[in-house]
Formats: structure tokens, sequence, C-alpha cells
């Protein structure tokens, strides 16, 4: 009887191996299907990121060709902003388009190039920038409202007290990332209630990025999580 079952067995275990090897072949198949799947959306993904890009600087060459035809300084200094701002995201989309991350920030990187482009005053020369930076990685979701703020607070200090350097810093320790940016001379008012556009969106942009806002009257430090490594 034992001999028999053996026998059994033994002429079983061809199919057995041809129904694994169908299983992995199939396991195979699908693996297959999904890596293309998933190639093709991260090159949909590329493409848009790539015209948003280019749409970006096209909005920023109209808006420029129209500043360079306006005089009255209020308009001016309205149509600065606004090209600042869109400054600003073009910049991390080039970012992220460039690097070839598409969902994740070098914001280090960012804030070096953010500081190369400091608006000049009218009739001066562009302040002097001081950079203490550390690497962080940032998520678009975070990275997009925190380069805002870099933005506003670099335009705000190059605003005022002229003859001192803007400040930028960015640290990270026991799980926290801290973005500085000051000017020595230069007054804040630590007033939510207060109406002053460019810290009212410097607040929204704030909790918008979960970050911790602190403003000592000369400088504005942004608390916020480290992002785990991708």
């Amino acid at each position: 009887m034992a001999a028999a079952g053996r026998k059994t067995a033994k002429r079983r275990a061809p199919g057995g191996r041809d129904a694994l090897a169908q299983a992995r072949a199939e396991h195979q198949r699908l693996e297959a299907e999904l890596r293309a799947t998933i190639a093709a959306q991260d090159q949909r993904f590329r493409t848009l990121t790539h015209r948003l890009k280019n749409n970006l600087q096209l909005v920023i060459s109209i808006l420029s060709l129209r500043l360079s035809a306006v005089r009255e300084p209020a308009r001016r200094a309205e149509l600065e902003d606004m090209l600042a701002k869109i400054h600003a995201v073009a910049l991390i989309q080039k970012q992220l388009h460039d690097g070839g991350r598409l969902l994740a920030l070098d914001f280090d990187a960012f804030l070096r190039e953010l500081a190369a482009s400091v608006p000049r005053p009218p009739g001066g020369a562009a302040p002097r920038v001081v950079l203490e930076l550390v690497p962080v990685k940032l998520g678009i979701e975070r990275a997009m409202p925190l380069g805002l703020i870099a933005n506003e607070l670099i335009a705000l200090a190059a605003a005022g007290a002229a003859d001192a350097p803007i400040t930028v810093s960015l640290a990270a320790h026991d799980g926290k990332v801290v973005l500085a940016i000051g000017r020595a001379g230069l007054v804040l008012p630590d007033e939510p209630g207060r109406p002053d556009y460019g810290l009212a969106l410097v607040r929204a942009l704030a909790r918008q990025a979960h970050a911790e806002l602190a403003i000592d009257g000369a400088s504005v430090r942004l608390t916020f999580d480290a992002e785990p490594a991708a």
C-alpha cells in the first residue's frame, strides 16, 4: 500500500509543477502590466508638469512685458508682487521637474535659487542674503505653501533695513525642521488682527503647511515636523 501511494504521488508531481509554473507566469504577467501602467502614469504626470512649468513661464513673460509699460508706482508694485509669487511657484515646479522627483522637493536648493533672485529696491542694489541651510526634502503639499512663505518673507525683508543682510536659515533636529528668515532692523508686527496683507498671507500658508509660526519683530520662524525619507 505504501509503495502504491508513492507511485501515485510520483504520477501527480508533473501536474503540480505545471500549475506552479503557470502561477508564476501569471504573477510575472500581472507584475509587468502593473509596471507598464505605473510608467505610463508617470510619463503623463511628467508631461503635465512640464506643460505647467512652460505655462507659468509664459505668464511670467506676459506680466514682465506688462510691467515694463507701467509707470504708476502703486500699479507697478502690485504687478511686481504678483510676478514674484508666480515666480516662486514656477521655481518650485522647475525644481521638481529638473530634479526628476515629481512629488518631493530639495527645499534647501529651492531657497538657494530663490535667494539669488531677491527683488532690487527702487534706486538701490539688491540686498545681500546670508544662507545657512541643511539638506531638507519636502513633499509637494508642504513645499508649495512654505515656498510661497519664503518668497513673501524675503520680499518683506528686502523692502526695509537697507544696510543689513537678509538671513535665511534652514535647520533640522529632533524630528523638527526650522525655517527662519529675518533682517536686522526690520520690524514685523506680531498682531494677527493687524491689516497687513503680506503677514496675513504668511499666517494662512503656515496653517496650510501645519507649521508653527513665531514672529519676534525682526525675523519670522516656522517650525514643522520633518518628513520621513522617501
